[in-house]
């Protein structure tokens, strides 16, 4: 689990194998599932949620979450829906 400055420094650094990006300004990415999906087949990662990406750099920003509960209730649902993953890989973080 990464604490508060690990995230900062990931999101300094950018997004790499371990590191994935998503904006969440119009809700739920659907891409989210996507890297899901890549990390679970491969050897893991952090998914950023409400990270955006500068086009033109590549640089990360913090955005932030529009409504945060809703974002981690829709999150957890989900993970927890056949339809979406067969196996929830997830775990909680929460800050320090």
């Amino acid at each position: 689990m990464m604490t508060k400055d690990q995230i900062l420094q990931a999101i300094r650094q950018g997004e790499g194998d371990h590191i994935e990006a998503k904006s969440a300004k119009g809700g739920f990415p659907d891409s989210f599932w996507e890297t899901y999906s890549a990390f679970a087949n491969t050897d893991g990662g952090v998914i950023l949620l409400g990270v955006g990406e500068d086009k033109k750099t590549g640089k990360l920003f913090v955005e932030g979450l529009p409504d945060a509960r809703k974002t981690e209730k829709d999150l957890w649902c989900m993970a927890g829906n056949r339809q979406k993953a067969s196996i929830n890989i997830l775990t909680r973080w929460s800050p320090s």
